[in-house]
């Protein structure tokens, strides 16, 4: 699942959520509930808190079901 994916790219960049909310200019509570699986956000949301730990949407989605459909 990607929250999983998430949360192992988050544990890997040694950020915090108020970093990450820094680094990808995205309120602190929306990427606490993004990493948390609490919400699924836009793609671009994703893609913005993803690049600020430093990673991919394929880090991110790679062996799971999910589908990013355009605009």
């Amino acid at each position: 699942m990607w929250v999983e994916n998430i949360q192992e790219l988050k544990r890997r960049s040694g950020m915090t959520v108020k970093q990450i909310a820094e680094a990808s200019q995205i309120p602190e509570g929306t990427v606490k509930r993004i990493i948390n699986g609490e919400n699924e956000p836009s793609a671009f949301n994703l893609f913005r808190v993803v690049r600020a730990m430093g990673g991919s949407l394929d880090d991110i989605l790679a062996d799971t079901n999910v589908i990013i459909a355009p605009p």
